[in-house]
């Protein structure tokens, strides 16, 4: 058997789109994207894995691409940094552009006990002195609860 892969630039989708993918679908990163399993053969698997993908913040344009994954009858959707750009598909050179500098940035802590907090700071570094800051204070804690950080550009 021989499986299918649909290929696509990341610039396809948003940055925040890859690490939602990671942490919260099936998929398999590497150095350059990422291999997002796409249920193209059973419908109502496929509904439940946009819903999924959509109640866990992933982007229109991210959802759009599994859907053209799946219309070709594709296992996967390879979102790679040089992958192929799809013409007629809206790219997000910009927003990629700001993940890559040095600005703003926001520092997002979820929880399923506690709900989620977002914590702006002027620089990743000072965003990474932050996450130090609330680890070691989780640990303090001891309080058993699993916490996922995200790190993004703010506004991103």
């Amino acid at each position: 058997m021989i499986a299918k892969i649909f290929d696509a630039s990341t610039s396809h989708v948003l940055p925040r789109d890859i690490d939602l993918a990671i942490k919260h679908l099936i998929s398999y990163p590497y150095d350059c994207g990422v291999f997002v399993h796409i249920p193209y053969g059973d419908e109502e698997m496929f509904k439940d894995f946009v819903e999924k993908a959509a109640g866990k913040g992933c982007s229109d344009a991210f959802i759009n691409l599994t859907k053209k994954a799946k219309a070709d009858e594709c296992w996967f959707l390879r979102l790679d940094a040089d992958g192929d750009i799809i013409a007629g598909t809206r790219t997000f050179d910009e927003e990629w552009g700001k993940a890559k500098s040095d600005g703003p940035v926001t520092l997002d802590m979820e929880s399923d006990d506690c709900g989620s907090d977002a914590f702006e700071y002027g620089s990743a570094g000072e965003a990474i002195a932050g996450l130090w800051r609330l680890t070691a204070s989780a640990r303090l804690e001891s309080d058993g609860r699993e916490r996922t950080f995200t790190l993004r550009p703010k506004g991103i």
